[in-house]
C-alpha cells in the first residue's frame, strides 16, 4: 500500500461504505480543486454526476458561509498547518443550514499534489430534528 496518509480515505471513497456516512465528505487539493466526494456531497448539492465535481471549486461550496476561506483552506502560498473545527452558516446555489465543518490536513502522495484536505460538513439542523424525533418518540 502507499504510504499517504490519505490512503485509507482514497480506499473508503472507491468502496461502497462512504455512501452510508451520512455527513458530506470531500477532499480538496492546494488549488481548491474538489478531487473527491462522497454520495451525499452529490445530494446535497444537487449535483447529478462524479463529473460535475471538475467544474466547483471549494470557495463555491463555502460562498455565503461565515467561514474564512482565505484563511482557512488550503492554497499554494499561504498554507497553515493546522486542523479546522468550527459551526459554519451557509447559504448558496449548493448548501442552505448549519453545518460542523471539519478540515483535516493530510498529504496524498499518490495524486502528486502537495497537500490535500478531508472536509466533512456534518448537516446540524438534520441531526437537531433527528435527536428531537428520537425524543419524542416520532
Amino acid at each position: 500500500p502507499p504510504r499517504s496518509t490519505l490512503f485509507p480515505y482514497t480506499t473508503l471513497f472507491r468502496s461502497a461504505l462512504i455512501d452510508l456516512i451520512p455527513d458530506i465528505i470531500f477532499v480538496i487539493n492546494e488549488d481548491g480543486k474538489i478531487r473527491e466526494a462522497n454520495q451525499t456531497f452529490l445530494l446535497k448539492t444537487g449535483m447529478k454526476t462524479y463529473d460535475d465535481l471538475d467544474f466547483v471549486h471549494c470557495y463555491d461550496i463555502f460562498e455565503g458561509s461565515n467561514h474564512n476561506c482565505d484563511k482557512n483552506c488550503p492554497r499554494k502560498d499561504t498554507y497553515v498547518y493546522k486542523d479546522i473545527k468550527e459551526e459554519v452558516s451557509i447559504k448558496n446555489k449548493y448548501l442552505d443550514g448549519r453545518f460542523l465543518l471539519s478540515i483535516n490536513r493530510v498529504n496524498y502522495l499518490k495524486n502528486g499534489d502537495k497537500l490535500n484536505c478531508l472536509v466533512v460538513l456534518r448537516d446540524l439542523d438534520a441531526l437537531n430534528s433527528t435527536n428531537e424525533e428520537l425524543y419524542h418518540g416520532n
